[in-house]
């Protein structure tokens, strides 16, 4: 499921604005900002019209794939190693890739590694991770409990940074990263983690500040406040004009 609406400041609202202007006249174009503003809903609901869909001013699984299309891969890596989130995390597939998770195994460098494994190099326009998480942390592999290793972590060792750059190839030039657990992005250790991993993957990474109930649809959209974190400190407006250019 991708769901995107008036309100969010994350890429992946960039990447709806340049492909939406690519289907726009030369002197009508919006601003590829990463804002879903007024503007970009305006100009959703004129591509909805021109292609038969319901004007919703949101954008979701149908739009995305034909304005973005199949060319590009969305990843999604859920930790279903506690029991209550099999019923919590209710995934609808579209065109993505799925990954679950049941237990330990490898910890989160082996995560990484089953990620990259899945994807086609240059292609990942989305990466999301779903779970429990706290300030700084995204559990990906052992359920509730943090075991060492099992998280993404504002504490974890160079270790970490150097299997995160493993990833790199995989993304392509407006790819991102979210990470859809509780609170992960709040605070100084929640600012620590998403810096490190956009600079050792070289996409922007985003967190929810808030508690992130999910279930059903709204596991793919963040609730409340988000912080963006996008490589070398870049705006997200910054990184937004720059590396939509490589959309076309």
């Amino acid at each position: 499921m991708i769901r995107l609406r008036r309100g969010n400041r994350l890429p992946t609202v960039a990447v709806v604005q340049a492909f939406l202007n690519d289907k726009r006249e030369a002197d009508n174009l919006i601003a590829v900002d990463g804002i879903f503003g007024p503007e970009t809903q305006g100009a959703v609901r004129q591509f909805q019209q021109s292609q038969g869909l319901r004007k919703t001013g949101t954008v979701e699984n149908e739009l995305w794939s034909r304005l973005v299309g199949k060319r590009w891969q969305v990843i999604d890596h859920v930790d279903r190693a506690d029991h209550a989130s099999l019923e919590h995390e209710d995934l609808e597939p579209f065109d993505q890739t799925i990954l679950e998770q049941f237990g330990m195994t490898l910890g989160g460098p082996g995560v990484v590694r089953r990620v990259a494994g899945s994807a086609r190099n240059g292609k990942v326009a989305l990466l999301r991770f779903h779970g429990h998480g706290g300030p700084g942390q995204m559990i990906v592999a052992s359920g509730r409990r943090s075991a060492p290793g099992s998280s993404f972590s504002s504490r974890n060792t160079s270790r970490f940074d150097r299997a995160l750059q493993s990833l790199r190839p995989i993304f392509a030039g407006f790819g991102s990263i979210e990470l859809h657990g509780c609170r992960v992005g709040r605070g100084t250790a929640g600012r620590v983690l998403l810096t490190r991993m956009a600079n050792a993957t070289g996409v922007p990474v985003t967190a929810g500040r808030n508690t992130q109930f999910g279930g059903g649809t709204s596991t793919f959209q963040f609730e409340g406040p988000t912080r963006t974190i996008a490589p070398g400190g870049q705006s997200l407006k910054h990184w937004a004009r720059a590396a939509c250019q490589a959309c076309f």
